[in-house]
């Protein structure tokens, strides 16, 4: 009895070595699944990536009845979007802007931008009149998405806590 068990515990060592073995080896690839991004989500942190949101948004304009935007960004690039948006007759009560936290870190360090509080202020102000809701200080947890319209239903957030 005592070899067979010997041999059953050398046995399950030897399946517990390959299956580590196969698990490394799947470490070592990367993820090749591709997942398409919903169609109501943007992240704008570059001229690029403006340009690209505003092409799909275009294009998209007529089959978006009732979805919310979601645009996430904290640059320039993001507010000359949403007033690229406002133009191409995207109401204001469907956008939601979302801007990362501590994005005016980033202003700040860039030199080109001078009197960044003053401009910010400003931008923040055009948004309200707008209507625009704002989310300062936010970033993406979470989402649920409706499949079926690859759209994003709902959204948790968080936020940094301050002390």
């Amino acid at each position: 009895e005592v070899e067979v068990v010997d041999y059953h515990l050398n046995e399950f060592i030897e399946h517990s070595i390959q299956q580590d073995e196969k698990k490394r080896e799947k470490i070592k690839k990367p993820l090749r699944r591709q997942t398409k991004k919903p169609k109501n989500v943007f992240v704008i942190n570059s001229e690029m990536e403006a340009a690209i949101a505003l092409n799909y948004i275009r294009t998209l304009l007529p089959s978006f009845k009732r979805q919310r935007l979601l645009i996430h960004g904290a640059c320039l690039e993001s507010y000359c979007c949403l007033n690229a948006m406002l133009r191409m007759g995207v109401s204001p009560e469907r956008i939601v802007f979302i801007i990362r936290p501590e994005f005016h870190m980033d202003w700040e360090e860039r030199r080109a931008y001078k009197d960044t509080t003053k401009l910010r202020e400003i931008m923040m102000e055009a948004l309200k009149t707008f209507n625009i809701k704002v989310l300062p200080n936010h970033d993406f947890l979470d989402w649920f998405l409706d499949l079926r319209t690859n759209t994003v239903t709902r959204v948790n957030f968080a936020t940094p806590n301050e002390s």
